[in-house]
């Protein structure tokens, strides 16, 4: 499911009770993509589907439960108006016309029957992974198909959707207003892969940046680092108001985390003196580059202490 290059978490295995979903972390373009990984109990709030005959472990590094999503709803977020130009016959200049999201190719009946394979219940480990690989080879023909999941009643369905989607970059550009309106999905990963599909289409930011600061309160640790990491790649404008609940997620015992948030915070600058203190308090003894990145921070927010 995976090509070179790409960092995979491992999903945790669990007993058909305990375990409904795993999220994990996949790094692509400076994105990190949460993963919806179904696990023998199902996915979502969703009732279980038979337990797969063989395991659904990865052979990766970490993972993410996401039995215990509780997380209030993400900042909402309004989509843009999309419209068509006037017509004017003037010879005056007139504005641009507003950005209209391309037009969804035609569904690929290889899609459709793809997807199904992906959300039926009981669906074995193997016939998932197959049809995930047979979305991402699909591609753009593929996105009609997604967008119908995005919209569905069942949540898994939007779930698997939105991480697949996530996966696609600019390709899901068409799904642009979907995507949008997902950012208010009671899912917690519907919102945070909704979020992931978005940051990686220009001109989104805007969108984006209030849904990965709401993740910051997740009480899912991989959450808040996948939003961390996600809001490094943004234009540092609709970040700023983040700055405070930024310096709160230093706590997390992550370096790369705490990197990212340090340079989050210089790119902030003055706007963020309110996170001076808790930058001053981290420990960075045995560590020259996290020593630097506090150092460089400081700078950046107190210019004019000594």
């Amino acid at each position: 499911m995976c090509s070179s290059g790409l960092s995979i978490a491992q999903n945790v295995p669990g007993g058909q009770q305990e375990v409904r979903a795993a999220g994990f972390g996949l790094r692509k373009r400076g994105i990190t993509l949460l993963l919806i990984v179904v696990s023998a109990s199902g996915c979502g709030s969703q009732e279980a589907p038979p337990a797969a005959s063989e395991s659904t472990a990865d052979k990766s590094p970490s993972s993410v439960d996401a039995s215990s999503e509780k997380s209030p709803p993400a900042a909402e977020v309004q989509p843009a108006a999309v419209g068509q130009p006037a017509i004017e016959e003037s010879s005056e200049a007139v504005s641009s016309p507003p950005q209209v999201d391309p037009p969804l190719p035609e569904a690929d009946p290889a899609a459709k029957a793809a997807f199904e394979s992906l959300t039926a219940a009981g669906v074995s480990a193997e016939d998932m992974e197959a049809a995930i690989e047979k979305l991402l080879e699909i591609g753009p023909p593929a996105v009609p198909v997604l967008v119908e999941g995005l919209q569905s009643s069942n949540e898994l369905e939007r779930e698997l959707a939105a991480m697949i989607l996530a996966q696609f970059g600019d390709n899901a550009a068409a799904a642009t207003d979907p995507l949008i309106a997902s950012l208010q999905d009671s899912s917690e990963f519907v919102r945070a892969n909704a979020a992931t599909a978005l940051a990686q289409i220009e001109g989104q930011s805007k969108h984006v940046a209030p849904v990965f600061g709401a993740l910051l309160d997740s009480e899912d640790e991989n959450l808040q680092r996948m939003a961390v990491m996600n809001l490094s790649v943004l234009e540092i404008e609709p970040v700023k108001p983040l700055a405070l609940k930024l310096s709160k997620a230093l706590a997390i015992e992550d370096r790369d985390v705490r990197l990212a948030i340090l340079d989050l915070l210089a790119r902030i600058g003055s706007d963020a003196q309110e996170t001076a203190d808790a930058i001053r308090a981290i420990v960075t003894t045995d560590d020259a580059e996290l020593h630097s990145a506090v150092d460089a921070a400081l700078k950046q927010i107190t210019p004019d202490a000594k």
